[in-house]
């Protein structure tokens, strides 16, 4: 039907009838997948609470473990290491769960107290990174405003910072561009820049290609946490090279009234 009607050669006896089976079809299912969504994301949520508290009962145990054996303290330091990046991984899938559960909280900001929070926030993140992150190009000061949940563009932010610090050569740097009622903030390192994979799946979830430039290179959820945070708040992020790699983060301006 959809090849003949876009070739103007489809069955003119076609019934509404036909037309409303296709919608009922269509509509059932949708609502098996947003079904299953929901499920996995529940699930995944559980799954991810139940495993926090024995791994916590872990953690604790092994502070309290006295051994004056070298051997020993090696083997719980190890011990202690692993269990530190399990806690992290659970940490990252409890926040891919909340980025489908929770609803943004969105409030609206002027163009310029934006920028400024900004600017405070990238140095906060220098000081943390002890990287140096400068700032380039031009962007409204006044007249327009952004709607924007701060926590969850600051955790996109620090994702796409933390991804390009892993893979830069020598440096990192923001670029800010305004345009067509846009600003567009790119994250940009000087790095070898995504391969061709990694341009059309970085941002699916799991994906840990070894020649990919996913956050942790390991976990495959950090491009994804940043993409699924910023969709909420009906922001883009696209993924491109160009002398090393750029994430940029696409806000949509409005302008006051």
């Amino acid at each position: 039907l959809e090849i003949g009607i876009r070739k103007d050669s489809f069955d003119e006896k076609i019934e509404i009838s036909e037309f409303r089976e296709i919608s009922r079809s269509l509509a059932r299912k949708n609502q098996e997948i947003l079904e299953r969504n929901k499920f996995i994301n529940t699930s995944l949520a559980a799954i991810s609470h139940d495993m926090k508290t024995p791994l916590t009962v872990i953690a604790t145990n092994l502070s309290l473990i006295r051994s004056f054996d070298e051997k020993d303290r090696t083997r719980i330091e190890k011990i202690r290491g692993e269990s530190q990046k399990i806690e992290k991984y659970i940490e990252e899938l409890m926040d891919v769960s909340a980025g489908f559960i929770e609803k943004p909280k969105l409030e609206k900001i002027s163009i310029d107290s934006f920028i400024t929070s900004l600017r405070n926030e990238i140095l906060l993140v220098e000081d943390l990174m002890e990287e140096e992150i400068p700032i380039k190009g031009a962007y409204p000061l006044s007249g327009y405003f952004i709607e924007i949940d701060r926590n969850k563009f600051s955790k996109s932010l620090n994702q796409l910072l933390t991804n390009a610090l892993n893979y830069k050569e020598n440096k990192l740097w923001l670029e800010l561009n305004a345009s067509n009622n846009k600003l567009t903030i790119t994250v940009a390192d000087d790095g070898k820049g995504f391969d061709s994979k990694a341009i059309s799946h970085a941002k699916d979830l799991f994906y840990t290609d070894n020649s990919a430039r996913t956050w942790g290179r390991g976990y495959g959820l950090g491009l994804y946490l940043a993409d699924i945070h910023l969709k909420t708040m009906g922001m883009n992020l696209v993924l491109t090279n160009d002398n090393g790699a750029r994430a940029s983060i696409v806000v949509k301006l409005m302008e006051e009234k």
